[in-house]
This record gives structure tokens, sequence and C-alpha cells, in this order.
């Protein structure tokens, strides 16, 4: 005769057992936490992936394999996991600031401004919707939404190398320079060896006038990268709008030995002529400059400026070809800058103030500009 109750008792005894063995959701999601802290990238994204399986509502699971995610690069993956934790649960803050973080690397800003956004309304003690927020208003160039941004995430405590030199972007685009100086001394103070805030701290003082300062910190540059060619345009530059003519030709040459004629080193071509031409050398400028033309792809706007200063082109035929207010700022500047060598005031002046005008400020030649204007 067969016994129901010891029957009941055995079938229970097996699920106890099976129970022994079977890892819960929640043991999953904590053992990729723990994965994730040891550097295991790999196999926290596979122990999150088998939390969902047992739980597909376990949003945590969801927000934390996005940011895996981000870490790898793995955007519209992390995007499609962010979207799935807020399907399962509107109010968290991460999902919002790690699908936000994605769409800022996918150049979707508008996006990105509005996950942001949104993670601030949920919770505006913390400082990652802010920063998050900031930087896509930076890469919109939306300098005067960015600066209060970074603002706030100083406020918060972030004071990162990196949270002041974002800033010092948001202030150099709205023609601050001082603050931008300020910032990016900041960054440099707390990372002496953030190049990037090397170079564009020399930028800044470039632009603001203090071009001894702006070489110091184009040289530390090179120090610290010194394959970066760029630093030795910028101070050509710099030597040329303080008027070491001599050191601009010295650099300028420099340049395009380390870089080549073209792209940049048009620029750094027509640095050197008008340094020779500072310096009385006139015959060795024009014959410079034809031997570097020479080297040019005919078509291109900086060949246009380089057959201007030639005299191969009038200024009349430069400025129809110039396409758009950054072109436009180009050409008066260089008409400006040859009336000016050739004692042309008037032409000189004319040219110059429609750079002040209506120029492009963001272009060198703007400073250019402003620059000869302000000998007279």
């Amino acid at each position: 005769m067969k016994h129901p109750l010891l029957a009941s008792l055995f079938i229970c005894g097996l699920f106890a057992l099976a129970a022994i063995g079977q890892t819960s959701a929640e043991e999953f999601l904590n053992r990729g936490i723990e994965r994730s802290k040891a550097g295991n990238t790999a196999g926290a994204i596979a122990d999150y992936t088998k939390a969902i399986e047992l739980d597909p509502a376990l949003a945590k699971a969801y927000v934390n394999r996005a940011d895996l995610r981000c870490a790898s690069s793995d955007w519209d993956g992390a995007i499609a996991d962010a979207s799935k934790a807020l399907e399962i649960d509107g109010g968290l803050y991460e999902a919002y600031t790690r699908r936000a973080t994605a769409y800022n690397s996918k150049g979707d800003f508008d996006r990105a401004i509005s996950d942001a956004t949104k993670a601030i309304e949920i919770d505006p003690s913390r400082s990652d919707g802010f920063r998050i927020r900031g930087y896509a208003y930076l890469r919109k160039y939306a300098y005067k939404d960015a600066l209060p941004d970074y603002n706030r995430c100083i406020e918060l405590g972030l004071t990162t190398a990196q949270t002041y030199m974002n800033r010092s972007v948001a202030h150099e685009g709205l023609s601050d320079f001082a603050s931008a100086i300020v910032d990016e001394t900041k960054a440099l103070e707390i990372d002496p060896k953030f190049t990037k805030a090397y170079y564009n701290r020399a930028i800044s003082r470039r632009s603001y006038g203090d071009y001894v300062g702006a070489v110091e910190d184009y040289n530390k540059t090179l120090e610290l990268e010194p394959a970066n060619n760029l630093p030795i345009l910028g101070k050509a530059w710099s030597r040329l709008f303080m008027n070491d003519a001599a050191g601009a030709a010295q650099d300028a040459e420099e340049f395009i030995a380390k870089n080549g004629p073209l792209g940049e080193g048009s620029f750094a071509i027509a640095i050197k002529y008008i340094a020779l031409r500072k310096l009385a050398k006139t015959a060795i400028a024009r014959s410079f400059l034809k031997d570097s033309l020479k080297q040019q792809k005919q078509g291109e706007w900086q060949t246009d400026l380089l057959r201007f200063l030639a005299g191969e082109i009038t200024s009349a035929q430069l400025l129809e070809k110039a396409d758009g207010v950054q072109q436009q700022t180009d050409a008066h500047s260089f008409i400006g800058v040859v009336a000016a060598l050739d004692d042309n005031k008037k032409d000189a002046a004319a040219n110059f103030q429609w750079c002040k005008d209506h120029g492009n400020r963001d272009r060198i030649a703007y400073q250019l500009a402003r620059v000869e204007f302000a000998r007279f």
C-alpha cells in the first residue's frame, strides 16, 4: 500500500534541493555589480543579462548594463537598455543620464538635452544631469545655455579639471577670454599635465592679447605633446600679432617643414609671407610665395587667399570667391593686411572695419584684422 504523505514529502524535498542550487535574479545582479567593480565588464554584462532573463522587470539590471554598454561605446545597446528600464520605471534618474550620455556620443544632442533635463527634474541635487546637458549645449555651440549648467556642476561639488575646462570653452565661446583663462588655470592647478588646458589657455591668452603668455602655453603644450604640430602654428600667429615678424617667420617655416604646405600649412605660408613683408624682405617674400603656390591645390579657399597675396587675383575676385561670413572675414582681413603693407591706410582701414563690424569672431583672420587695425 502506498503512503501519500511520504510521497508528498519526497517531492517537496526534491524541490527544496533544486532551489538550493538555483541563483536568483538579485544574486546575478549583485554579482554583476561586484564584477563591474573588479573591471570584469564582460562578466558583469553576462550576469546582468542572466538577471534580466530571470526577472524581465528588474530595471536596475537594465540600467547597470546600459552603463557598461556606454563604457564599451555600445551606444545603441545602452539606449535600448535605458529605454527598457524607463518603461518599467519612468522615474529612474540613472536611466535618463545613461541614455543622454549615449545620445551625446551619437551626436543626437537635442535628445540628450531632453533626457538630461528630465534627470534634473527628478533630482536637481545631483550633478550628472547638468554635466551631460552642459556638454550637449557646448556641442550645439549654445554657450549661453552651457555656462549655467557648468556653474551648477561646480556648485554641486563637481570640481574636476574637465569641468573647469568645459566651462572655459563656454566662456571662450562667449568671447569672455578673461574668465576662460581663469578656468583653464584652475584646471591646470588640479591637473598640471592637462595638455588640452594648456593649448586652450594659449588660444584664450592669444585672443585676450596676452601673446607672451600664449607662446609660453604653446611651448608647454609641445613639451607635453611633441607630436602635435598645431602649437607651432599657434606660436607663429601669436608672434605675428605681437609684431615679432622674425619669430613668426621662423615658427611658420618650422610648421611647414613638419606639417607640409597643405591644409593648415597654407596659413603658415601666409604668415611667413606677411612676416617677411614686415621685415622689408619683399623680394624674398614674393619668391617664397611663388614657389609655395606650386604645391597648393587649385580651387581651395586657402589657395585663393595665397593667390591674392601673390597678386594673381584681385581683391574683388577674392571677395567674389568668398562663400559665407567665415571666408568673407578671411578675405577682408587679408585685403586689409596687403593694403597696410602697401601703405594704403584708407583701404586697410575699410577692410579691417568690415571685419570688426561683420566678421566671424572665431576666425583667426578676425584677430589678425583687429590687431593690425589697432596698429593704426
